[in-house]
């Protein structure tokens, strides 16, 4: 716990856990807006996300560079700041959105999340004593774990309480009959997932309503999710700025 007396680690820390609690957090529920709504196969979605994959991939050796001339300093509240702007531009998303709304984010997460582990080993390992190194790496590690699992299970209790909230509303809105609408509540966890609770035998005008209206439904949850990820970025971003002092550097000790 010693190590945490360096503000710079703890931040370098924290950044890291915030990192990829948004890039497996919105990934997840990207893959399922991406294949329970827009009806893409696993291969279609996967071939969707590719700019944000090939982002991340130059994004890396380029935050290594730039840690390494300017210090985590800058990189780190970069990455956060790009991947904010990937979070907010996915408040444009719809049901019916074309394509071109979608990868300008795609490419923004995946260039924030590139940027930031260069800067976080910087921050995390560089401040440690030579002695703790081993230690400083593995806190590493277990941050970013950390972050992953609690991105994927806090934002999808987020779009599922949303789901709650609006998905009466929405179906109404789509043109199913508030008596359906009302029994078709209960499938608020269905709906969390993108799926549009349609039974089988029901006539096909109702069925587009039903899936109209839980597209919507479960848009409203990922919107609230963007919304929490984008500003939890900015806080992060603020974070890095403040926590890493100019000029700080990896010192041996």
């Amino acid at each position: 716990m010693r190590l945490f007396r360096s503000r710079a680690l703890t931040t370098g820390t924290v950044v890291t856990a915030l990192n990829f609690f948004v890039l497996l957090g919105v990934i997840f529920f990207v893959m399922l807006y991406l294949q329970n709504v827009r009806g893409c196969t696993p291969v279609e979605a996967g071939v969707r996300t590719l700019p944000l994959s090939l982002a991340s991939l130059i994004a890396s050796p380029l935050g290594a560079a730039l840690t390494g001339r300017f210090r985590a300093r800058l990189t780190m509240p970069l990455g956060m700041l790009l991947q904010s702007a990937a979070c907010f531009g996915m408040l444009t998303w719809r049901t019916d959105s074309s394509y071109a709304t979608m990868w300008p984010p795609f490419v923004a997460l995946g260039l924030g999340v590139g940027m930031v582990p260069a800067a976080s080993s910087d921050a995390i390992v560089g401040n440690a004593p030579v002695r703790d190194g081993g230690v400083a790496g593995g806190l590493q590690a277990t941050s970013l774990q950390i972050g992953g699992a609690l991105g994927t299970s806090v934002l999808i209790s987020v779009i599922s309480a949303r789901v709650g909230a609006t998905l009466g509303t929405e179906l109404t809105g789509a043109g199913v009959p508030s008596a359906l609408a009302g029994q078709l509540g209960g499938a608020t966890d269905a709906v969390s997932m993108g799926v549009a609770p349609v039974a089988d035998g029901m006539p096909a005008r109702l069925a587009a309503a039903v899936a109209e209206g839980s597209g919507r439904a479960f848009l409203d949850g990922v919107h609230s999710a963007a919304v929490l990820t984008g500003v939890l970025c900015l806080g992060g971003a603020a974070l890095a700025a403040a926590g890493i002092r100019r000029g700080a550097a990896a010192e041996p000790r």
